[in-house]
């Protein structure tokens, strides 16, 4: 829709943004970052994002529980597949994604 200046509700800053729009859902990316720092929808409401880490996470937090592969009551659906295996992480580091 255009670029506005804005004060970002509760983070107490102001952005310069482009503001954006499909349909009814309105999203704000900071002209700065490139991150996205606001969004809002009817009946829905306002959504503000802050201190993004765009970091590689640490492999360990996709870590699948057992209960979710193994063991007598493993009916869970939500565990499509097992955990993932080492070569499954090495893949991971090698990405290098920064």
């Amino acid at each position: 829709m255009g670029r506005e200046e804005v004060e970002l509700e509760f983070v107490n800053r102001t952005a310069i943004v482009d503001h954006w729009m499909k349909g009814p859902h309105h999203h704000w990316m900071d002209v700065e970052t490139g991150e996205m720092v606001r969004g809002w929808q009817p009946w829905q409401g306002l959504n503000l994002y802050f201190d993004w880490n765009p970091t590689i996470p640490d492999p360990i937090n996709f870590k699948v529980d057992e209960s979710c592969y193994k063991g007598f009551l493993n009916q869970n659906i939500s565990c499509i597949s097992g955990p993932p295996d080492e070569d499954d992480l090495t893949r991971f580091r090698d990405l290098n994604i920064h």
